[in-house]
């Protein structure tokens, strides 16, 4: 599965069985998170942080799977092209809908502040020279606050960072 050592979710004790354990087992575990016991450190950080989005107060489940298949996208990282359009196939978004997440981000099935979002990070992480300031007065004006805007750009942003480690570490 991989060239890296890693505990498959049979093997897990202590904090990495219990990050397991939080999957559902028809699901289970994601594919990076189980690359990412080569370090149970690193992966118990980077748990914090799905426990920090999981529960953020204003950027919705809906928002953040929408992010994450976008940027999957924009990067051609098929693992999570692939589970986060699960994700919004289970939260009953359709097959139109799904699709204009790329292609048309207003025919997403969001809320117009957070088609705003998705929009605006789109573009920050396929061409983050091209922000602006009109870009984000356009955000605070539909209610985001700059901590909001920031957390938003950083989830697609980590993507990338996420299907690098697993391009690099996946056996071939």
């Amino acid at each position: 599965m991989f060239l890296l050592e890693h505990i498959l979710p049979e093997n897990a004790t202590g904090a990495i069985k219990d990050i397991y354990s939080g999957f559902p087992p028809e699901i289970g575990p994601p594919l990076p998170l189980k690359l990412m016991t080569a370090s149970p450190e690193f992966l118990l950080s980077q748990f914090e942080t799905i426990k920090y989005f999981a529960s953020h107060p204003k950027l919705s489940f809906l928002l953040l799977a929408a992010i994450r298949y976008m940027a999957a996208h924009t990067i051609d990282y098929d693992y999570c092209i692939t589970f986060n359009r699960n994700v919004l196939m289970a939260t009953g978004a359709s097959e139109k809908e799904i699709t204009a997440i790329i292609d048309d981000p207003e025919g997403a099935p969001l809320e117009d502040n957070e088609k705003a979002m998705l929009i605006f990070v789109a573009k920050a992480i396929r061409t983050p020279e091209d922000v602006q300031i009109d870009d984000v007065k356009t955000l605070r004006s539909l209610g985001w606050e700059d901590s909001e805007i920031f957390d938003a750009v950083a989830h697609g942003a980590f993507m990338r960072g996420h299907a690098n480690l697993m391009k690099a570490f996946i056996q071939k």
